[in-house]
């Protein structure tokens, strides 16, 4: 999950250095969705439904067949399972195989087109922009994808073009998509970190295998009442054990809406696979459109369920996302009066944030030195950045050297959930401001990637004054547009 989330916020900070308005933002992130999206459908998506169609419903209908004639007091064949088990199970190991075989030349040709665009811009087209250089690479990874999984990308395309129908670029929507993606993993990541599930692992495995043979023996009751097959059968009984499972919600609101979306999105793909089974007449039709309407319908339901998770929860939000109604901030504040040491941390750094937004600096104060009196630590530098640019850095603009000691301090901080890009920024130009170049050159090449066209000029001149002539040449040219 970690490795996911620096990915998506390594693609967030890029959109948004290298877009100059919001239309631009919301075609690198459609791009950046799209590619995403026909790599889960040759991946994770193909590997699951083989699991499903070579070794779990090959399993659930011998075991149902079994009891059937074992009921009946018929001859059973035990021997014919291990067969099909084993058979099952090399044959998935080959799908996995060819899988990642696909995948390493995949990725061997993207760093190829990489180097062929970054050629082509080097000297052909010297004036490309970056956010050009970016369609272009992800345009070509999608025809490279296109060559080995044509209808792949076929079945994608035409969806994200009606979807662009309804949903213009431009309105902020796709890059925002993006980022509550971050958003709520750094929600997840945040929770398991902060309250971990003391489960043991027996007693996950003892619950899953309840489950499985409570559904596998409802559905071979089922499938012999109604002369039903034992694929859909399960797959009834399974959809009523869901039910009852979301009934009964857990009280951990992050860890019930993540278990929902896992089944959910399980349970769509088993849907997509046991229909194809289904023989194709008008009642049944009819039934497969429906079940599909409700399965997406419920997915859509999710994402509004974590959109406002994001906004209950997420300190990140708040933090970082720019243009939130002031609306919505005055309904997630706290009044000061009803805020003590016992508050959970998150919301503390929350509440933080937000009277910070509002410019209700007394207040803020007041929260910040409750926080201080905490034993909380994880979001401590982003706590105490926000009191330098407010309250520091007026009090001692003058006193370079005081403010270097007091940054010091700040960035020096450790094991931190947020790290406040704008405070090793503002360091890095207090070192500039009392000459040292070095150290400040350190920070600037550390948070490139976060640089904005002054900062980049102004290192472009600390590389002037170091005698680096030819890095200060290399950001003129590819990085000051």
């Amino acid at each position: 999950m970690n490795f996911f989330y620096k990915i998506i916020n390594i693609l967030i900070i890029q959109i948004k250095k290298i877009s100059k308005n919001t239309k631009e933002r919301d075609i690198l992130s459609l791009l950046c969705l799209l590619c995403f999206s026909v790599f889960l459908l040759i991946t994770i998506f193909h590997i699951f439904i083989d699991f499903c169609k070579y070794l779990i419903f090959p399993i659930i209908s011998y075991i149902s067949n079994f009891f059937y004639t074992l009921i009946n007091q018929k001859i059973v064949q035990f021997y014919l399972i291990n067969l099909k088990v084993l058979a099952s199970f090399c044959f998935i190991l080959y799908q996995a195989k060819k899988i990642f075989v696909i995948v390493s030349i995949i990725f061997i040709l993207m760093i190829i087109v990489t180097i062929i665009l970054t050629i082509i811009k080097k000297f052909i087209i010297k004036k490309l922009s970056r956010t050009h250089f970016i369609e272009f690479y992800f345009i070509f990874f999608i025809i490279v994808i296109g060559i080995f999984y044509f209808y792949h990308t076929l079945f994608s395309i035409p969806l994200v073009i009606l979807l662009i129908y309804f949903i213009p670029l431009g309105s902020g929507k796709y890059f925002l998509m993006l980022q509550n993606i971050r958003y709520f993993s750094d929600i997840v990541i945040t929770q398991f970190e902060l309250y971990p599930l003391n489960i043991s692992k027996f007693k996950i495995l003892y619950k899953a295998i309840l489950i499985f043979i409570c559904c596998l023996f409802s559905s071979i009751g089922l499938m012999n009442i109604f002369n039903l097959s034992s694929t859909l059968s399960f797959v009834i009984v399974f959809s009523f054990f869901m039910v009852l499972f979301f009934k009964n919600k857990n009280a951990n609101k992050v860890y019930y809406i993540l278990k929902k979306l896992i089944l959910f999105i399980m349970f769509f793909l088993i849907i997509i696979w046991a229909n194809t089974k289904i023989e194709i007449n008008t009642i049944k039709f009819l039934g497969l459109i429906i079940t599909f309407y409700f399965s997406i319908d419920r997915i859509f339901s999710i994402s509004k369920e974590v959109a406002q998770l994001i906004k209950s929860k997420s300190v990140l939000y708040y933090y970082e996302h720019e243009n939130i109604p002031k609306k919505i901030l005055l309904e997630e504040v706290i009044k000061i009066k009803y805020i003590d040491k016992e508050i959970d941390e998150v919301e503390l750094v929350k509440q933080i944030i937000l009277f910070q937004r509002l410019n209700l600096n007394d207040e803020l104060l007041k929260l910040i030195n409750i926080y201080k009196k905490t034993k909380y630590t994880k979001y401590l530098q982003l706590v105490k950045s926000i009191e330098y640019f407010i309250f520091t850095k007026l009090d001692e603009s003058g006193n370079k050297k005081s403010l270097k000691k007091k940054l010091k301090k700040i960035i020096n901080l450790k094991n931190q959930k947020i790290k406040p890009v704008e405070i090793f920024l503002e360091y890095a130009y207090i070192l500039f401001e009392l000459n040292e170049y070095f150290e400040s050159i350190k920070y600037y090449e550390e948070y490139f990637e976060y640089l904005s066209k002054e900062e980049l000029l102004r290192l472009c001149e600390i590389y002037i004054k170091v005698n680096k002539l030819d890095k200060a040449q290399e950001i003129k040219e590819h990085f000051i547009l």
